[in-house]
């Protein structure tokens, strides 16, 4: 995804971006891009490593970051989200884990990425079809992943300690964007014309 759609790939609703693309860091496009169609079906999740692309145990980084906090080390900032790893969507084929991709032939895409400056309009809508078919019309939504009743995204399984959950449960920013439809930049941040 990251190939076409770069490190901070939302772009489309100015409210929103920031939080959107903050995510983008520790969570796969697929996580919110493929939703499973039923319950039944609901996908399970891992954490995989950003440079290896291979799945990964919880990050070290969420464990230190509760340690330092539960001793009161003031003098540490938590950097959440900065953790080496995301969480992705996935399987059990056999007993073995297997992430969603997203795309089932990546000859394909490296061929459109190949080929794009010569295709015309309607080959590269085609192609696009292909690539995106397996995407869900409508990604997950904020409150589906932050409550405390059924979050999409299971934080405890994930390794996310109690008091981090607690918090993830409980976003107040998902009942900011909820309740507050219009953003206005203060007067003194956007510069003035002389």
């Amino acid at each position: 995804c990251i190939i076409c759609h770069g490190d901070v790939p939302h772009n489309k609703d100015k409210e929103t971006r920031s939080f959107l693309n903050m995510h983008a860091f520790y969570t796969a496009c697929q996580t919110c891009h493929i939703v499973a169609k039923d319950e039944q079906s609901r996908y399970s999740f891992r954490w995989y490593d950003k440079k290896s692309g291979q799945q990964t145990v919880n990050p070290v980084s969420l464990v230190e970051i509760e340690d330092k906090y539960a001793v009161g080390d003031k003098s540490y900032y938590p950097t959440y989200g900065n953790y080496g790893a995301k969480i992705a969507p996935g399987q059990f084929e056999e007993n073995i884990f297997d992430f969603i991709n997203g795309v089932e032939n990546k000859e394909f895409v490296d061929r459109y990425l190949e080929e794009e400056n010569r295709l015309t309009t309607q080959q590269k809508s085609q192609m696009n079809e292909v690539i995106h078919k397996n995407l869900s019309k409508e990604p997950v939504a904020c409150d589906e992943c932050h409550n405390n009743t059924d979050p999409y995204i299971p934080y405890a399984e994930l390794g996310f300690p109690p008091r981090r959950v607690e918090e993830l449960a409980n976003s107040s920013v998902v009942g900011m964007l909820e309740k507050y439809k219009e953003f206005f930049i203060p007067d003194f941040i956007q510069p003035q014309v002389q």
